[in-house]
């Protein structure tokens, strides 16, 4: 797969989404843990960019999910 763009700090980030559906914690795991309750996918993003997907059983839905949150961590990096 793709890596995301981060325009941004993972602490901008955090500040700009959902806090019901995202968290950082650095001190205890480098990653952004972000929750997708729509579908059920939990994503980790981590300062390189690269994503970690759990939850998702088709690769094929992983891969159109994992398109909306690329678009979504992108708008909030501008």
């Amino acid at each position: 797969m793709d890596k995301v763009n981060l325009n941004k700090s993972l602490d901008y980030l955090i500040v700009a989404m959902d806090d019901s559906r995202a968290s950082y914690e650095p001190e205890q795991f480098p990653g952004l843990m972000y929750k997708d309750k729509k579908v059920g996918i939990n994503y980790m993003l981590f300062p390189s960019g690269k994503v970690v997907i759990t939850g998702v059983k088709d690769i094929e839905i992983a891969k159109k999910e994992f398109k909306e949150f690329k678009r979504l961590i992108e708008t909030l990096g501008t």
